[in-house]
């Protein structure tokens, strides 16, 4: 089924620049702090607290 579904998706999302690219390679190592590669739920929690309190309330304005 998988590799019925691969000729669907592209392997790289379109509209994509190097910068983007970068990004969300910050934001994956962010918020996967073990390094294993996956971002459980509790990391994805911590993550978005920490990004959230980043910010600031004055940027939700």
């Amino acid at each position: 089924m998988l590799r019925w579904l691969r000729g669907f998706v592209p392997p790289v999302a379109a509209c994509q620049s190097e910068d983007d690219y970068f990004l969300y390679q910050i934001l994956f190592e962010d918020l996967d702090p073990s390094e294993d590669g996956v971002v459980d739920i509790k990391e994805l929690k911590e993550g978005l607290e920490y990004w959230s309190s980043s910010f600031g309330k004055e940027s939700e304005k």
